[in-house]
């Protein structure tokens, strides 16, 4: 999805997403920012 992303620190991954929900409830499309994708580093289980 991305060209080139760095390589996930150890203990973390990288997770993609189409949509994103706020606290108030709206929703942001990643369409809507000329992304196919919001990318978030994320902490693994």
């Amino acid at each position: 999805m991305e060209k080139h992303r760095e390589e996930a620190p150890v203990g973390y991954r990288w997770l993609y997403t189409t949509k994103i929900r706020l606290k108030n409830g709206t929703i942001l499309y990643a369409k809507d920012f000329g992304k196919k994708a919001f990318c978030f580093l994320v902490a693994d289980r």
